[in-house]
């Protein structure tokens, strides 16, 4: 009787100390980047176009800037490549893992992708934040 009875105080007491935890320690908690993604912002973008052997490349390398109190990593970027006429020609995602970006800090990027078209093709670009993950949550 008092070991069922036991279990259950000592499941009650663990279960308190955890959901206090949550609430107590900052390095526990995540927030999520949906209700902070204004924070962040592509500073500034540029396009590079390279050839290896056989093999065209298309860079996007820029700057993300975070205007919040929060620091924020493994961002998953998007860049969409446009031609003369405003057409979208190519595009590429990237989860750049490692990649911080600190509360109130600026941090540089590059991603880089096959190329689906010549050189001349490509004439403009844009890079969007579609995600991330807070750097405090430890997980």
């Amino acid at each position: 009787m008092y070991g069922f009875l036991g279990a259950c105080v000592a499941s009650a007491v663990g279960l308190q100390l955890w959901a206090f935890s949550f609430s107590h320690f900052p390095i526990l908690r995540s927030e999520l980047f949906a209700k902070h993604a204004n924070e962040l912002s592509i500073v500034e973008s540029s396009m590079h176009y390279g050839a290896e052997r056989k093999c065209s490349n298309i860079s996007t390398i820029g700057t993300i800037r975070n205007t919040g109190d929060i620091p924020w990593e493994n961002l998953k970027l998007e860049v969409r490549y446009f031609d003369a006429a405003g057409n979208l020609i190519d595009t590429e995602s990237s989860e750049e893992y490692g990649l911080v970006v600190p509360a109130h800090g600026v941090s540089a990027f590059r991603i880089r992708a096959a190329a689906d078209k010549p050189r001349e093709v490509y004439s403009s670009q844009q890079v969007f934040i579609k995600g991330g993950r807070d750097a405090r949550s430890g997980f």
